[in-house]
């Protein structure tokens, strides 16, 4: 998908991954797609260089942000203003959207999201192999559709 999807239009030059579920995921796609990792610290660093964005990064660079799930993007958003701060960011691949505003905020911020798998896809799959009951496929939809997960204010008027 990134190499069909994203890759050809953006010509990305760094894979950004999320500690600590992320950035596992984003070491396998750097390696298979041969381009340099980079990360960013959840927590600004106090020794050491004091680094946020650990690797290599310049202004024209074309990041691809990848981690493991999003739910309303509050996270994904903050490591995304980090990043736009010394670089080019738009695509943001994840493993599973949770589909509880997360794709929505992004394009409040001008981010592209490319997830794998939607949650409702997965509880249908696991609904038609017989893996979950009925009932429990009916709770998990209900929660997805009436969740009200809400992003800060001061999260979605950040300056990404």
């Amino acid at each position: 998908m990134i190499k069909n999807e994203i890759e050809p239009a953006s010509e990305i030059s760094k894979i950004a991954g999320v500690p600590t579920a992320g950035l596992p995921i984003a070491t396998v796609v750097s390696q298979k797609m041969r381009i340099p990792l980079i990360y960013v610290r959840k927590e600004h660093r106090t020794h050491g260089l004091g680094k946020t964005i650990e690797g290599v990064l310049s202004p024209e660079d074309n990041v691809l942000l990848v981690d493991d799930i999003i739910t309303t993007g509050h996270s994904t958003i903050e490591e995304a203003a980090i990043l736009r701060g010394s670089a080019k960011l738009k695509h943001v691949v994840v493993l599973v959207d949770r589909e509880q505003g997360g794709l929505r905020h992004l394009q409040e911020v001008d981010l592209v999201l490319h997830p794998l798998v939607k949650i409702t896809d997965m509880i249908s799959y696991l609904r038609d192999l017989g893996a979950i009951p009925i009932n429990i496929y009916e709770a998990v939809l209900k929660y997805i559709s009436t969740s009200n997960q809400v992003i800060p204010r001061e999260v979605t008027h950040l300056d990404v």
